[in-house]
């Protein structure tokens, strides 16, 4: 096993480096291997750094998930949009005295938690975006390691 090591005083992204090893590789006999030396000349981690194959398919994962939270956005458009319609039709009918307040309030929050739920899949949208971002940078690294063996 090949062994790369790096002085923890030389890191800048310390957390992406934990993170690029904290995905899952493919075991290899042969498999490049990185270890990090703190300021005591101590070995302070030592594992397998990603395959190509194994970046590749958490890129792809990654792009399925964004894809997932896309659509997720998509449903909660389509909800918070009958929620409005709705919310609109019981105020005319409030506002004529046709209906009680309750049926006013249930629409009113039934609108409330839509709106939330498109807030939630915004957010969940550029936590995919960003969790693909990070994944595409593992595989350019893995790829480049890999031409360097």
């Amino acid at each position: 096993m090949m062994k790369t090591f790096l002085k923890a005083s030389t890191l800048v992204r310390v957390p992406a480096l934990f993170g690029v090893m904290s995905l899952a590789c493919v075991p290899q006999a042969q498999a490049q291997c990185l270890c990090i030396i703190n300021n005591q000349n101590e070995i302070v981690c030592g594992r397998p750094i990603i395959s190509v194959e194994a970046a590749l398919a958490e890129r792809n994962n990654a792009l399925a998930r964004l894809r997932e939270a896309q659509a997720k956005r998509e449903a909660a458009i389509a909800e918070l949009q009958l929620a409005s319609v709705s919310f609109a039709r019981i105020t005319a009918l409030f506002n004529q005295g046709a209906l009680s307040r309750q049926p006013l309030d249930n629409s009113q929050r039934d609108r409330a938690v839509a709106q939330a739920a498109l807030a939630a899949a915004d957010q969940k949208i550029q936590a995919a975006q960003a969790n693909l971002e990070f994944a595409e940078t593992v595989l350019r690294q893995a790829q480049v390691n890999n031409k360097r063996e």
